[in-house]
């Protein structure tokens, strides 16, 4: 049963993700003049930026009981200003409504925050293996669900579906929220408190997603001066890319993924996207959109998939690091709107200085990722090698002198501070199995294997497993 609501949900909080940042041509904010409607989903980013950052600085113990309420009824709260100002433009288009919608808007942004921390928490505490299988589920049929908020041919229509899409979502959330921390134990509110934080991207991953983020905004903001029809057929492809992320997700089910690894698919989707939107006309325009908005899709989902894994198999607090990564993400977003409502709704730019502006996004987006990709791949062949011990499994028997071999090992693992996940691979290690058998034995991936073993020999101060096999057979008891 939690296991069905945790797909229905995730694919709520999803689908509610592309109508937001398709919202300037659907019936939330279809009532007003494009020129207004970029200022008030500006605005909405805005807002989330300053949370987020808030957050990344002075970070709050998330999950816990207190942000129940947040949740439900905290988070429709949040958003029933900007539905109650739809209402009123879809009911009397006469009304100056633009200032109250950029309020309104501004709430939207604060409400935008909360519920994908809280589902990467939620993640973090089910089984690794379950994780792909729901994030790609939930991705399919985010499509559909999307579909129905945004295909309604009557705006009030519309505006109850998106109600009842984000409205289920909380509720679904809130329950699983409670029923994570009653029934998860140590693994639930308790064992939250006690998790590390996972460290927070690198400036170079984060100019990486930030310049992807850009080239994100200025091609949406392309596609919402083409109108609904077009948005909602490039919306529709994200179930492409939660096809190919599922497919790519169970192919390599014993890899961790990163932001890296997601990026490498879509960066070369982002550049040509943009380097051919200034030799298309208007459907050219909308299909290097909705390319946009596939890559965009497909590593949202690879980076949910990734960051969601490593933080249930390290037992890691992952709600600063995402809320770190989606502070990049919003803020070249919001860049990239900026630059295409100046060069479109301001300046008047001829086709050759378009194909420099596109040409100059193309090459940063290349630039920024080889940057990230290279600091990445560093030292990767050092820490296979030191890891692995030359692939060869140790045949080793548990020492027979001193104290048992367990108690020496519960011992030595004390005095390094060794996490619950590292002690289990710690007591692999030191009976001679190598990381191939671990990453059988405890279900987890080849990386995750190796960054685990690299964490205990610098905890042990060893450079081997034979040095470590050495420490506990001279432990005493």
């Amino acid at each position: 049963m939690a296991n069905v609501l945790a797909v229905l949900g995730f694919a709520c909080l999803t689908a509610w993700g592309i109508y937001l940042i398709l919202a300037p041509v659907f019936p939330m904010l279809s009532f007003l003049p494009l020129e207004q409607a970029l200022p008030c989903l500006a605005v909405s980013k805005l807002a989330e930026i300053g949370v987020l950052l808030v957050y990344v600085r002075r970070p709050l113990a998330l999950g816990t009981r207190r942000w129940d309420a947040l949740v439900f009824p905290g988070v429709p709260l949040l958003y029933l200003p900007a539905f109650a100002v739809a209402v009123l433009g879809w009911a009397a288009p006469s009304l100056p409504l633009f200032p109250a919608a950029l309020v309104a808007w501004a709430l939207c942004g604060l409400g935008d925050v909360a519920l994908p921390l809280v589902w990467m928490r939620l993640m973090g505490l089910m089984e690794p293996r379950k994780i792909m299988f729901t994030v790609a589920f939930a991705g399919a049929l985010a499509t559909p669900f999307f579909l129905f908020v945004a295909n309604a041919q009557i705006a009030l229509l519309g505006l109850a579906s998106a109600a009842f899409v984000i409205g289920s979502c909380a509720v679904v959330t809130r329950f699983l929220l409670t029923r994570s921390f009653d029934a998860e134990g140590a693994r639930g509110e308790e064992g939250a408190e006690a998790r590390r934080e996972a460290a927070l991207l690198s400036l170079r991953a984060t100019l990486s997603v930030a310049t992807c983020a850009v080239v994100y905004g200025y091609l949406l903001t392309i596609l919402y001066s083409l109108g609904s029809f077009p948005a909602l057929l490039a919306g529709s492809v994200g179930i492409v890319s939660s096809g190919v992320a599922a497919v790519w997700a169970q192919r390599h089910r014993r890899e961790s993924w990163s932001t890296g690894d997601a990026q490498r698919m879509t960066v070369p989707v982002a550049a040509a996207a943009v380097l051919l939107v200034p030799l298309c006309d208007d459907v050219g325009r909308g299909v290097c959109a909705a390319m946009a908005i596939g890559a965009l899709s497909y590593t949202s989902l690879m980076e949910w998939t990734g960051a969601a894994t490593a933080s249930a198999e390290f037992s890691l607090s992952p709600t600063k690091r995402q809320a770190f990564g989606r502070f990049a993400q919003w803020g070249g977003f919001l860049a990239g709107v900026t630059v295409a409502f100046v060069v479109f709704y301001v300046v008047d730019l001829d086709r050759l200085q378009l194909v420099a502006l596109s040409s100059a996004l193309a090459v940063a987006v290349v630039t920024a990722f080889a940057a990230y990709a290279g600091e990445g791949d560093r030292g990767a062949g050092s820490l296979l090698e030191l890891v692995m011990d030359g692939g060869k499994e140790l045949v080793v028997d548990p020492p027979k002198n001193a104290a048992p071999f367990r108690d020496r090992c519960e011992a030595l693992a004390d005095r390094c501070g060794l996490t619950p996940r590292e002690r289990e691979v710690f007591d692999c290690l030191a009976r001679g199995r190598n990381a191939e058998y671990i990453q059988s034995k405890l279900f987890i991936s080849e990386n995750t294997v190796r960054t685990h073993i690299l964490h205990i020999y610098r905890k042990l101060e060893v450079n081997s497993q034979q040095q470590l096999i050495d420490l506990v057979d001279l432990r005493m008891g």
